[in-house]
């Protein structure tokens, strides 16, 4: 899954996008990446296509996420059965990650773009 934001000044600091990683049924294996700045997380994008998960848009990538994922929580993390009632054997897996804004950012006037999406992967060697 992936979120990418931007602030209409496209400032750097309140810029970017974040990835979160989740393996089915096994929290311990999620996962966040993080980009500053425009990143084009588009599955037909040239950072994208042909590539593994890991090393999607390797470029600009930040080497230690400033975000993290607490895969450990399992109210959220853990996979759990949906109260859908038109698809049987239907569960529920999701991510959460939290994005923390600097101190000097004026909450009451910051308005984001957002874009969001997530891709399926077989298995951590499919492209």
């Amino acid at each position: 899954m992936w979120l990418k934001y931007a602030d209409s000044a496209m400032t750097d600091a309140n810029t970017g996008a974040v990835a979160c990683k989740v393996a089915v049924n096994d929290i311990s294996k999620t996962s966040v990446d993080q980009w500053i700045g425009e990143t084009n997380m588009s599955s037909e994008s040239e950072g994208i296509v042909g590539k593994l998960w890991k090393n999607q848009n390797k470029e600009g990538k930040m080497a230690t996420p400033d975000y993290d994922a607490l895969y450990y929580n399992e109210d959220i993390f853990l996979l759990k059965d949906s109260n859908r009632t038109s698809v049987s054997n239907y569960s529920i897996q999701q991510c959460e990650v939290e994005v923390r804004l600097d101190d000097s950012v004026d909450v009451e006037t910051l308005t984001y773009d957002m874009q969001f999406g997530m891709r399926f992967y077989e298995n951590n060697d499919a492209l």
